[in-house]
C-alpha cells in the first residue's frame, strides 16, 4: 500500500532553509538582540549550501537585516526575504514541516501554543506561519487534527512542536509522549500514533514517556532534538543514554527496534546534537570553543561534510540551538 504522505529526512538533499529573524523582545529572560550575531553566522554558512529564506516583520526590519549582513560581508545571492507577521524566532517549533503529498511538495501544520506555557506567548502569529508559507509558495498544506472523544467528538488541532520529534528516513519516528500529552491532554497514544503514521509515512512510532530530572513537560526542556539525531541512513545517535531520563529510554527503545545506537559519551554537549545538516555542511552551536572530543565525534558522524561551529551562548541561555531556529526545505 502506497502512503499518500512522505517525510524527507534532514540528511537528505535540501533546497533551502527558513528562519524567523529575532524579534527584539525579551525571550525566556534573554533579549532577542543578543541572538543577532549567531543568526548572521548561521545565515552565512547556509547561504553557500542553498536558498536561505528569512522572515521579517516589515520593510524596516528587512532593510536592517540586509545592512547587518552587508556589514558582516555575507553575500545576498541566495538570500530571500519575506514580510510576514510572527511572534518569535523559534521556527523549528512553530514553522512548516515540509513533506511530499502524492509526490508534490506539501506542508504539515501542527497547532502551536508557545510550548504549553502561557508566559512564553503570545503565539497566535507563530501558529499561522505554516499556512502563510504554504500560501507564499503556492503549495498545499494540511492542518493536523484529532477527534476529542471527551468533548463530544469535537475536532481539535494537534498541538506539537517540530523540535519534539525526529524522522529516520526509513520509516521510524521518535517523539516525546510527555510533551504530546501535556499539549493535548485529551489525545490518546493510539490516536497520536495514527496521525504520525498517516502524515509522515512512518511504519513505526517510538514514544518517549520520561522527562529529564528536575524538568516538566511544559516548556521545551525535553525536545528530542537536544538528545537524538538520525544523522545518516540507518544511523542514529543518542545523548544521555547512561543517565535516567529520555536519553536512556530512547536508546533502549531504539535498540529494541533493531537500531545500532551510537551512544554519545559524557562531555559531548547537547548543542552538537542540536545541529543543522544542510547539504555538505553540518552547522553546530557552541558555547565557547568545541572540545577535541566533540570535533572528533562530529567528524566520525558526518564523514565528508564540513563541520562548522557557531557561538550561540545567548540562544542557549534562552533554551535553544541552531536546529531550533532553522527549518529545512527538502529538494
Amino acid at each position: 500500500m502506497t502512503c499518500e504522505f512522505t517525510m524527507i529526512p534532514e540528511f537528505a538533499p535540501q533546497k533551502g532553509v527558513w528562519l524567523q529573524w529575532p524579534t527584539f523582545k525579551v525571550s525566556r529572560g534573554v533579549n532577542g538582540r543578543s541572538f543577532v550575531s549567531a543568526f548572521i553566522e548561521i545565515i552565512r554558512e547556509c547561504s553557500t549550501e542553498g536558498e536561505v529564506h528569512i522572515i521579517v516583520l516589515d520593510s524596516n526590519a528587512k532593510n536592517e537585516v540586509k545592512q547587518k549582513l552587508a556589514v558582516a560581508e555575507v553575500p545576498l545571492k541566495n538570500i530571500f526575504f519575506h514580510i510576514l507577521p510572527y511572534d518569535s524566532c523559534w521556527i523549528r517549533d512553530n514553522g512548516p514541516i515540509f513533506v511530499r503529498k502524492n509526490g508534490q511538495e506539501h506542508i504539515l501544520d501542527f497547532g502551536f501554543n508557545a510550548w504549553g506555557y502561557a508566559p512564553w506567548g503570545p503565539w497566535d502569529k507563530d501558529d499561522e506561519i505554516p499556512k502563510r508559507i504554504a500560501n507564499l509558495l503556492g503549495i498545499g498544506y494540511t492542518t493536523l487534527k484529532y477527534v476529542d472523544y471527551r468533548e463530544g467528538g469535537k475536532a481539535k488541532d494537534f498541538i506539537y512542536e517540530g523540535g519534539a520529534f525526529e524522522f529516520s528516513g526509513e520509516g521510524t519516528v521518535i517523539a516525546s509522549w510527555a510533551i504530546c500529552r501535556q499539549r493535548n491532554p485529551h489525545l490518546n497514544k493510539k490516536q497520536a500514533t495514527r496521525v504520525f503514521k498517516k502524515f509522515t509515512g512512518a511504519h513505526t512510532v517510538i514514544w518517549i514517556d520520561s522527562i529529564w530530572p528536575g524538568t516538566s513537560a511544559k516548556k521545551a526542556d525535553n525536545h528530542t532534538d537536544g538528545y537524538i539525531k538520525f544523522y545518516a541512513k540507518d544511523k542514529v545517535c543518542v545523548l544521555g543514554s547512561e543517565m535516567e531520563g529520555p536519553g536512556k529510554e530512547a536508546a533502549k527503545k531504539l535498540e529494541r527496534e533493531g537500531w545500532d545506537v551510537f551512544r554519545l559519551p559524557q562531555g559531548f554537549r547537547w548543542t552538537f546534537v542540536n545541529c543543522l545538516i544542510f547539504n555538505s555542511k553540518v552547522i553546530s552551536g557552541c558555547l565557547g570553543a568545541p572540545t577535541p572530543l566533540e570535533m572528533e565525534i562530529m567528524k566520525e558522524l558526518y564523514p565528508g561534510k564540513t563541520i562548522v561551529t557557531v557561538e550561540i551562548s545567548p540562544l542557549a541561555k534562552a533554551g535553544g540551538g541552531v536546529h531550533c531556529v532553522t527549518q529545512q526545505q527538502p529538494k
